[in-house]
């Protein structure tokens, strides 16, 4: 009887502490930390190239004009037609150009002729000149011989006068002595006056009246009397010469302006427009061609507004130019001082060397451009940031103090291959949730996994 009273007994105080051991285990589980998956946030570098597309333009570009107006007679080049500076690519005619270079030919002929009559007129003169400076020497010469005949005349006929005296000679002969005398005299006087005439001019008072010291050397003298005795012819080959030298220089004038009707390269490049053909008036300054200097072009692409402060000039820019399968390294050269109105984008070019000329103005380029400061960023996984439901516009992340959830805002700058460039609210190091619960509250305790 004890013994199964004992083992009646026993069974409902086992079911009571096995009941009472079940109860403390559910409690248990009711208080026990959610599971969570987490990561470490980390800084990094962010590479802040991007990629952009665009075109290939000319460096510069030269309007090749005529400065004389005319008609095209002949062509010699096409637009795509590549040409050396100094080529000839076209020959205008200007008709009235043409009649008044004739003219200036004449005019140069007339001058010439004059001036070598001139010239024979001058020689002429100094010849007549040094004829009559020889005269007078003759004259000199013969008045001298004169003056003896005469001296010696008169001494005879002072001999003969005491023979007059004494009746050796007859008075009609002594008369007739008388009278030749009287002539030789007269024959003396006159050819004075005749030399006086003949050296109006050729004395040393014309020499001094003109200005002129008197030379010691009858040579030299001579040559000084020549020369102020030919003046006046002189002065008419002046003129002739100023008329030949102005005949020449419009002619030479007429010759530029006729040769400024051939147009030709004034740089080495592609003729990108051919603004005339045969047969048509070209107005003066008016651009016949427009030549491409294509030696160096640019890579024209663009960039966004919100990414132009990143870059400038110098940065270095990849082209990748897949027509021609040709990359080229280059740096920005030029940015456009304000933004496309409609598109809001600015425009960037980066200067390509083309020595080969390979590279053609308006084919497809592909741009990277770099940036050699890359800014520094604590990165998170994209899946670790959530959008807040009562503002579109925050973001939050689920991080870990102490076992205990904590909430945190932040700031991004991009979302990029599934991650997260956090600009500020966390630091390097901080313990964040990934792809938190959507039940996890702020607070609440949770075991990181």
């Amino acid at each position: 009887m004890r013994a199964g009273k004992f083992l009646f007994v026993v069974p409902p105080i086992f079911f009571i502490f096995t009941s009472c051991f079940s109860k403390k285990n559910d409690s248990a589980q009711t208080f026990r930390a959610a599971s969570v998956n987490t990561v470490i946030a980390k800084e990094e570098a962010k590479d802040t190239k991007i990629s952009t597309f665009g075109t290939v333009s000319y460096k510069t570009k030269h309007d090749v004009s005529s400065l004389v107006e005319g008609s095209v007679q002949n062509l010699f080049a096409k637009e795509g037609d590549f040409v050396r500076k100094g080529q000839k690519l076209a020959v205008l005619r200007n008709v009235q150009m043409e009649n008044q270079k004739e003219q200036y030919e004449n005019a140069l002929c007339s001058a010439e002729a004059s001036l070598s009559v001139a010239l024979s007129k001058l020689r002429e003169e100094e010849l007549s000149v040094q004829s009559r400076l020889l005269s007078l020497e003759k004259q000199e010469l013969s008045i001298r011989q004169k003056e003896i005949e005469y001296e010696n005349a008169c001494q005879i006929h002072r001999n003969n006068e005491e023979l007059h005296k004494l009746g050796g000679i007859t008075d009609v002969s002594f008369k007739s002595e008388e009278l030749s005398l009287q002539s030789q005299k007269t024959s003396i006087d006159i050819a004075k006056k005749e030399k006086q005439i003949s050296s109006l001019g050729l004395t040393d008072s014309d020499i001094v009246l003109m200005g002129y010291a008197i030379p010691d050397s009858i040579e030299e003298k001579n040559k000084l009397l020549v020369k102020l005795n030919t003046r006046s012819v002189q002065a008419q080959i002046q003129s002739a010469k100023a008329s030949v030298s102005n005949a020449e220089k419009s002619l030479q004038s007429i010759n530029r302006l006729i040769e400024e009707l051939t147009v030709k390269a004034g740089v080495e490049g592609i003729i990108g427009a051919r603004n005339f053909e045969e047969g048509e008036y070209v107005a003066a300054n008016a651009a016949v061609f427009t030549i491409l200097n294509t030696s160096s072009v640019y890579a024209v692409f663009s960039i966004q507004e919100k990414d132009i402060l990143k870059y400038h000039e110098e940065t270095p820019v990849n082209i990748e130019l897949p027509s021609i399968n040709k990359s080229l390294s280059s740096v920005i050269s030029e940015i456009s001082p304000f933004a496309d109105p409609q598109s809001g984008n600015f425009t960037v070019k980066a200067l390509l060397n083309n020595f080969d000329r390979s590279i053609k103005p308006g084919i497809f380029v592909k741009s990277t451009i770099l940036q050699t400061d890359n800014p520094v960023f604590v990165v998170l996984p994209e899946t670790a940031v959530i959008q807040s439901n009562q503002d579109k516009n925050r973001n939050i992340v689920y991080t870990v103090k102490n076992g205990c959830v904590v909430l945190q805002n932040v700031e991004i700058d991009s979302i990029e291959n599934g991650k997260a460039w956090i600009k500020s609210g966390i630091k390097e190091g901080t313990v964040v949730i990934d792809k938190p619960s959507p039940f996890l509250k702020e607070g609440e305790n949770v075991v990181t996994n």
